[in-house]
């Protein structure tokens, strides 16, 4: 069975343009139609589930900036504009309607007898990449749900100013965070098309390849190292978690604060940090933990994103005389690329932990998992899920414990001497036969011994055997030490 797809292509002011002869060619076949967009030959081609058209705001017509009364009435209209256009100028795109969304994204500069602008410090290529980011994420979760492998394909051939460079790099940026939120591998597809001939003159369209300039293949594994290392060199200045979504000058700016700003900087520094370093490390029993303590989900991290763009969209103004459309509030590209990268990685280990489980309906909250525990075969298995680079090292450290318990520790499960366990100097934590030691938390515990054997420090963890096997936890009050360090781990990653 292909591959579901998605087919996206940033356009500028399709009015302008001519008809070609568009040819698209792969491994397998070759496709030519006489179009205005290489975008047709594309769709007829992958016949995807989603078509993408990215198209610039400053495409509205004159009469519609007159009589629009705000900026949602100037991208309504641009929105109507290429429906239009589409319907008179597209076979292929146009038999496929239903499956059509248009995201009008800003440009700048004077079009259509009017200034176009961003107010100062506000960047129209973040809040381009912004727009972008968001919606190639949202359709590639919906076609990633129930495939291994999903293809994105990114059509540049029509982009202006900006867009062709921006929407590259916000399609990668969709892609890792859709591998981390799903588990599937997306396959980006970059193209793009010879020039239109400057002066062509004849009746006959020009032929015009359209090429495939890469593919990248973006895994969990891949995405997993992305987004852990990208998200902690991003937020983590001088020690210290910074994340802006948005932001605007005068009143405005405490109000982003409260409602966007603040939130999200506490839910990437509670949830998200310590995400990133339990997977990029391989800390299964972190992992477990992290899985059911964890308020950061993909959820309310995206109902905070599309909060930002609703101000940038709502603080727009259109000004008469002369012609003005001014975006007040400024996108922070970094900042929202933070929180879902951050919201991604929470998914990806909360998808890690239930994956492994033995027993399903043992998942959801920390009272339940302390009361549990969490099997060596189980860590195992969230150590794979995770794709860390040192799931070797995890597998070896979860053997040597499991063998020096069944060497040492000489339990007499069932016997008339009671629960606990003989436990020589070699086995360096408690173990009980069917129920916990419940040990306090040390304060020692060495942030070097943490990460070196898979956050599963002596003074941090204890052991239970029972017939199912052999289970890990921390100990009391472990759990937000090893926290407090993971964090300690984030800025050290942050500053080499």
């Amino acid at each position: 069975m292909p591959a579901p797809t998605i087919v996206a292509g940033v356009w500028g002011y399709p009015g302008a343009w001519r008809p070609a002869e568009y040819v698209f060619t792969s491994k397998d076949a070759s496709i030519a139609r006489v179009a205005k967009s290489s975008l047709e030959p594309l769709v007829e081609f992958y016949n995807p589930e989603h078509v993408v058209i990215f198209i610039a705001d400053t495409v509205a017509p004159r009469e519609a900036l007159r009589e629009a009364r705000s900026y949602s009435d100037v991208l309504e209209a641009v929105v109507r504009w290429l429906y239009g256009w589409l319907r008179d100028n597209t076979d292929a795109i146009r038999e496929r309607l239903s499956r059509l969304s248009v995201e009008v994204v800003p440009n700048v500069g004077f079009y259509q007898e009017c200034e176009w602008k961003f107010a100062e410090g506000a960047s129209p290529l973040d809040a381009f990449r912004a727009l972008t980011l968001r919606v190639l994420y949202e359709k590639l979760v919906d076609v990633a749900l129930e495939a291994p492998v999903v293809r994105l394909v990114l059509d540049l051939t029509h982009g202006i100013n900006y867009m062709p460079v921006l929407a590259r790099e916000a399609a990668l940026h969709a892609a890792i965070a859709a591998s981390l939120t799903t588990g599937s591998t997306v396959e980006l597809v970059l193209v793009n098309s010879e020039p239109y001939p400057v002066g062509w003159s004849s009746d006959k369209p020009p032929r015009l390849e359209v090429h495939v300039l890469g593919i990248e293949r973006v895994d969990a594994g891949y995405a997993a190292l992305r987004a852990s290392i990208d998200l902690v060199k991003t937020v983590l200045r001088n020690g210290n978690v910074r994340v802006k979504l948005a932001s605007a000058p005068g009143k405005l700016a405490p109000v982003l604060g409260t409602t966007l700003n603040t939130p999200a900087r506490m839910l990437v520094e509670r949830d998200g940090i310590p995400a990133a370093v339990v997977t990029l490390y391989g800390l299964p029993l972190a992992a477990a933990y992290l899985a059911v303590d964890s308020e950061l989900d993909v959820d309310n991290a995206m109902e905070l994103y599309k909060t930002a763009i609703d101000y940038f969209r709502g603080y727009t103004r259109l000004e008469r005389q002369p012609c003005r459309v001014f975006h007040e509030v400024g996108l922070d590209y970094a900042g929202l690329r933070s929180l879902l990268y951050a919201a991604s990685l929470v998914r990806h280990v909360k998808r890690a932990y239930a994956g492994a489980l033995s027993d399903d309906t043992v998942c959801c909250n920390l009272e339940t998992l302390e009361d549990r525990g969490v099997y060596i075969d189980e860590l195992s298995e969230i150590a794979g899920r995770l794709a860390t680079p040192y799931r070797t090292i995890v597998g070896t450290e979860l053997h040597k414990i499991e063998e020096t318990i069944r060497a040492v520790a000489k339990c007499r499960c069932g016997g008339g001497d009671g629960p606990r366990c003989e436990k020589p100097e070699a086995l360096h934590f408690p173990i009980y036969c069917d129920d916990w030691p419940g040990e306090k938390c040390k304060e020692q515990i060495d942030l070097r011994n943490l990460l070196a054997h898979a956050g599963l420090e002596y003074n941090a963890i204890e052991a239970t055997i029972d017939e199912s096997g052999i289970a890990l936890r921390y100990r009391e009050g472990c759990w937000e030490i090893v926290k407090k360090l993971l964090k300690t781990t984030a800025r050290m990653l942050a500053e080499g």
